[in-house]
């Protein structure tokens, strides 16, 4: 297919390369080398560091509180020394990129910073109080089967992720002032939608079918910022592409080139892993269930039965197919596991993961997450009331606890298992109300106010984009959870801080990579060495490949590259110069090469 060559029109941008696209490896190269000329007609359709992020002019985003509400009006909370000059470092970064200003705003929400594994700080707005007093925006969400209902007979699959989607919607004057923040040094507001915003993902997912328009009923799925391009044949995910790229320039969108993954044979969405052969569930949707132990002694088999009766209803002939388990907790009984029961276990298993229990998620109806947790393990279940009035299965996951959160409070442990469910579920829970239900009444009002433990205040907030409300409820008509939460059956890897290792991805913050790019693009003597790089060696001087000898390009960025005996070492490359006023910082953190 000939794509038309536009590419001059963007020359002030870096080219993108093969090597950054993730593409199936079993493409053959020249198509490869079709969609690299493609992605690059549309280099403006991607944002390789902050100062390419686009912003939308479809909409914008609002925010109207209920009736009587006055200014969110906090002081900012308390800080150390370092942490406030991270903070101050971090909002300087903001302003330097446009995405704070000044503001003289009654409203004032105090920040929290988080660190990430890494040693990277990001900065989190408290918006609880705003969003309690803000008037829920309801944008319906696709239904997943009748998305799913588009992907038959394809063999090609690409997904598109939108460069902190959120930021490129601009917000109104109204919203803008209602999202001003409050640190010990400073105040600021943002020009556009900010992460933990209670209508941000409604405001998304509109900005979307804005967006995508016509196409998102023709062969491209859109849930939320999962979008999905499937094909039958190569052309037509070159032609979907083409389409989708027009619809995204002409709404002044960009997209994060990382998280895209082109022509691929075989990907994961909402939960179902989709190929040419077809779809399935993904396995982990019902993994609690399906890999239940198989009971050691009579409570074990008392705590599989308050699990498989809160489902009786729909198991015919219940009480038969139970009646060998049953047996085995009457009084005076001796434990003894043979065929019958053995038969008796698979057999209730395996109702429990196929309809009428398990059903597909409905963004319509009523939901509801029921969470539990104890030393062992965390679980949690997805929940929906079908049209025949009883609730019905959707998903159910759990996993053993570590050996530090297994000395957790039994409240903490409670509150991690709601955060854990909660981030596990989000793309189904994002964008609707939802009930969440626990035995643990402490955890009611765990919303109205931040806590004194740091690691407390850090899951609270980094939850407060769902719109939900706690219930309590007694832990004997809880047994179905809790026999889920006793025998976990994912490993602890699985943990609470690697989902939100991911989550934090979303709260804004420059990366070190981003500075240093714009930095390299920036200085004439590095853009002259990325160019020479860029050329393929038959096409250089001898004195360009002299100049470049000890230079690679990787990723579009620069690095020196360093000889340690056996092996080598890539140092990031700094322009010379006092100009870069955090130059010392990352030569000292980074182990920069100053040119």
């Amino acid at each position: 297919m000939q794509i038309p060559n536009n590419l001059n029109n963007f020359k002030e941008k870096v080219p993108i390369i093969l090597s950054e696209i993730n593409i199936d490896s079993s493409i053959e190269n020249e198509r490869k080398q079709e969609l690299v000329q493609l992605l690059n007609e549309y280099r403006d359709c991607f944002a390789l560091n902050i100062s390419e992020l686009g912003s939308t002019n479809l909409t914008k985003m609002d925010i109207k509180e209920v009736e009587g509400s006055k200014p969110v009006c906090m002081k900012p909370y308390k800080t150390n020394a370092p942490e406030r000059a991270a903070i101050k470092e971090i909002v300087g970064e903001w302003r330097e990129n446009g995405i704070v200003s000044d503001t003289r705003s009654p409203y004032a929400s105090p920040v929290l910073l988080v660190k990430k594994k890494t040693g990277e700080n990001r900065l989190v707005i408290d918006y609880r109080r705003l969003n309690s007093q803000t008037i829920k925006d309801k944008f319906p969400l696709p239904k997943i089967d009748d998305l799913l209902e588009q992907l038959h007979d394809c063999s090609f699959f690409t997904t598109l992720d939108l460069a902190h989607g959120y930021l490129q919607i601009p917000l109104t004057e109204n919203a803008k002032q209602k999202t001003a923040f409050i640190t010990s040094d400073e105040t600021g507001q943002f020009e556009g939608m900010i992460f933990g915003l209670t209508n941000a993902p409604a405001e998304f997912q509109r900005l979307m079918y804005l967006a995508l328009g016509p196409l998102c009923n023709l062969g491209v799925l859109c849930y939320l910022d999962d979008i999905l391009i499937p094909a039958k044949t190569w052309e037509e995910m070159i032609e979907k592409l083409i389409e989708v790229f027009e619809r995204l320039r002409s709404a002044n969108l960009t997209l994060k080139l990382p998280k895209c993954k082109c022509g691929k044979q075989e990907v994961e969405y909402l939960g179902f892993i989709i190929n040419k052969n077809g779809i399935k569930p993904r396995s982990r949707k019902v993994e609690a269930i399906s890999k239940f132990p198989q009971p050691k002694s009579i409570h074990d088999v008392r705590r599989f039965l308050g699990l498989t009766s809160f489902f009786r209803r729909f198991i015919p002939n219940y009480a038969i197919k139970a009646r060998y388990l049953t047996q085995l907790t009457k009084k005076n009984e001796i434990f003894k596991w043979e065929k019958v029961q053995e038969e008796s276990f698979e057999t209730l298993k395996r109702e429990l993961t196929i309809q009428p229990i398990l059903a597909l998620y409905n963004p319509e109806a009523k939901t509801e997450v029921h969470t539990d947790a104890c030393a062992d393990g965390i679980a949690g279940m997805l929940l929906q009331l079908g049209s025949d009035d009883k609730w019905h299965l959707v998903y159910c996951v759990s996993k053993k606890t570590t050996e530090r959160e297994n000395k957790y409070h039994s409240s903490k442990l409670e509150l991690m298992a709601i955060v854990w469910t909660l981030e596990r579920l989000r793309q189904f829970l994002l964008g609707i109300s939802f009930t969440v239900v626990t035995d643990c009444q402490a955890l009611i009002y765990m919303n109205a106010k931040k806590s004194s433990n740091p690691q407390i205040a850090r899951w609270s907030l980094l939850i407060q984009e769902f719109d939900f409300e706690i219930r309590h409820r007694p832990g004997v008509r809880m047994s179905h959870i809790d026999t889920i939460n006793r025998a976990p059956v994912l490993n602890s890897s699985d943990t609470l801080d690697s989902l939100i290792e991911n989550k934090l991805e979303v709260c804004l913050t420059l990366s070190v990579e981003d500075q240093v790019l714009m930095m390299q693009h920036a200085d004439d003597t590095l853009k002259e060495l990325i160019l020479i790089l860029e050329k393929d060696n038959e096409n250089r001087t001898k004195e360009e490949n002299q100049k470049v000898q000890n230079y690679v390009l990787k990723g579009n960025r620069l690095f020196r590259v360093i000889n340690e005996g056996a092996r080598e070492r890539l140092l990031f490359v700094i322009p010379k110069g006092n100009k870069y006023k955090k130059r010392k910082k990352y030569e000292e953190k980074y182990s920069c090469e100053v040119s």
